[in-house]
């Protein structure tokens, strides 16, 4: 979700978690970044929503539902 009346603004944990995406996945995986009332819209549509162990506001994300290619074992 955007900052609220702050939309352009980049907490340091969108940029944490974005890295981490990324690095998860071997490729670069940007943010979507959301109005509030549209994420609030997203996340009734979606399966499950991840709460960070962050306190700090904006914590939650959305994260689509896909296919994850492994290496093999």
């Amino acid at each position: 979700m955007q900052v609220v009346d702050a939309p352009g603004q980049v907490l340091p944990l969108f940029t944490a978690i974005e890295t981490l995406c990324s690095e998860m996945e071997g490729r670069p995986i940007p943010l979507q970044p959301l109005e509030r009332f549209e994420f609030y819209a997203a996340a009734k549509r979606s399966f499950a929503i991840i709460r960070t162990s962050d306190s700090g506001p904006y914590g939650c994300f959305i994260l689509k539902m896909g296919v994850i290619d492994l290496p093999p074992l």
